[in-house]
């Protein structure tokens, strides 16, 4: 078997963020809810994974994942497979119920571990489920609740989150109390991404990992010296394209003002709410280099162009 890439190394750790198709709800009851945790809990055991935060909202979930010797990848296809056949038996349904790919950051810098915690226990809060941290303590569809009462599902590593904060559970407890309180910001939505706020997303920006099997999506989240240190490791291994945001912005510059003057039309064209024949060619062609050459998403792409995704999706098949 082929050398694990260092996104996926053992003892790596990961943000993972499942959803499903159109939105629909992945849960309709409590039922459903025991179902996924004792799947998440048997996989747990079974790859010898540690699982550090956790959080059920309504249409997705959020794991922090700490990888052993079992790729993050086949840990996160044969939990979502076996609770979708699950849930489509239980419900009498068929088709896909998770979107085609999970969504992850590499947390490249334990230093963030303490925030992407905080984040992912908070979820129901922000999403407006449970109305208030204290509240929190008391939902069962979280981590947090098992890190105060001690009592986690099988694979839940409560005593390696707690130690992030204190030698003895007791003042540990108490540290990890005061920042689930704290009303200070600790994350912003970037593109199709999670990823900490302006001051610690800098190193973020260096290299978002883009190929056809690496979705955008899948961020790294560290200091930019280990950041760039990953890029540079992951580029000479040749199975990841990388792309630095800030040499990205310039080829986008450069698209532009190649695809303007072939077409002989203006910036402002481009986001003209019209088929012009000559206006769908000149996207088209804009849409294949952005992707193909800047490394930018679907969505990315669309925002600049001033159209769907499904619109680039329809410029990509324009022959």
């Amino acid at each position: 078997m082929g050398r694990r890439a260092r996104l996926d190394q053992t003892d790596s750790l990961h943000h993972v963020m499942a959803r499903t198709v159109e939105r629909r709800l992945l849960f309709m009851d409590d039922t459903d809810r025991a179902a996924f945790l004792d799947t998440l809990s048997q996989l747990c055991a079974v790859s010898e994974t540690g699982l550090l935060a956790w959080a059920l909202m309504d249409s997705h979930v959020h794991l922090l994942i700490r990888c052993g010797d079992f790729p993050l990848s086949r840990f996160m296809q044969q939990l979502l497979s076996r609770y979708a056949r699950y849930f489509n038996r239980r419900h009498g349904r068929t088709g896909h119920l998770f979107e085609s790919r999970f969504r992850s950051i590499l947390i490249n810098d334990e230093a963030y571990l303490t925030t992407v915690v905080r984040y992912i226990h908070l979820n129901p809060v922000l999403a407006g489920m449970v109305d208030s941290v204290d509240d929190l303590a008391r939902y069962p569809w979280t981590g947090h609740r098992s890190i105060i009462s001690g009592i986690s599902i099988n694979g839940q590593d409560t005593k390696a989150v707690l130690s992030m904060f204190g030698s003895d559970r007791e003042s540990a407890l108490a540290a990890y109390l005061k920042m689930m309180s704290s009303d200070s910001p600790a994350w912003e939505y970037v593109g199709e991404g999670f990823i900490l706020g302006s001051r610690g997303m800098s190193a973020g920006r260096v290299s978002d990992l883009m190929s056809e099997r690496t979705p955008s999506s899948r961020r790294v989240l560290g200091d930019r010296k280990s950041t760039a240190e990953l890029a540079t490791s992951l580029k000479a291994d040749g199975r990841h394209g990388i792309r630095d945001r800030d040499s990205s912005r310039g080829k986008i510059e450069e698209i532009f003002r190649d695809i303007l003057d072939q077409f002989g039309l203006e910036r402002r064209d481009l986001m003209k709410k019209s088929r012009n024949g000559t206006l769908t060619a000149a996207r088209a062609a804009a849409a294949r280099r952005l992707i193909t050459e800047a490394g930018l998403n679907m969505t990315e792409t669309g925002r600049l162009l001033g159209i769907t995704r499904q619109g680039v999706s329809y410029l990509l098949n324009c022959k």
